[in-house]
């Protein structure tokens, strides 16, 4: 089974944090197979009260200087280990049981591993990457997925537009 990565950067929100961390361990089939990995601003007291309540899932936290949302990214991107990437807010709630389970059934559609997936997030729904959804080797063929430029918002649309491209060209 293939591994889940979520990456999220959070500052002084431990409590909206937690409760993504019951979403997850509520609506996860395998919980073994996903790691969380947080970008936490090293001025943000906060990070000591930001653990899961379930030791199956992994949590790591990279205690490091400000930084905006394309540097934060890339960060956790580095120490991720899994072979599906996803960018999550701290303040997201999972609320479909056994979404893990789903997403890589509908991955395996994808034999060379190239996609970019997302979440309907009830808001944009299918109109945006909203909580972009990669592999490892798409992230490796983009070498610079999320760029250090984007501050805060944007990724999404930069990813949705080099996919709409490459679907474009077939």
């Amino acid at each position: 089974m293939n591994k889940i990565s979520l990456l999220v950067p959070t500052r002084n929100r431990p409590t909206i944090l937690n409760r993504l961390f019951e979403s997850i361990v509520n609506n996860s089939a395998n919980l073994n197979n996903i790691e969380v990995i947080l970008y936490i601003d090293e001025d943000d007291p906060s990070h000591q009260d930001i653990k899961s309540n379930d030791s199956r899932l992994t949590v790591k936290k990279l205690i490091r200087p400000r930084a905006n949302m394309g540097v934060c990214n890339s960060e956790c991107l580095k120490h991720s280990t899994g072979d599906i990437i996803i960018l999550l807010n701290d303040d997201a709630v999972i609320q479909t049981p056994k979404w893990d389970t789903e997403l890589l059934k509908t991955l395996e559609k994808f034999s060379d591993q190239i996609f970019l997936a997302y979440p309907n997030d009830l808001f944009k729904k299918a109109r945006l990457a909203t909580f972009p959804i990669l592999s490892r080797k798409a992230c490796a063929l983009l070498k610079d997925p999320f760029p250090h430029t984007y501050k805060g918002s944007f990724i999404d649309t930069h990813l949705i537009d080099i996919f709409q491209r490459l679907k474009r060209q077939g």
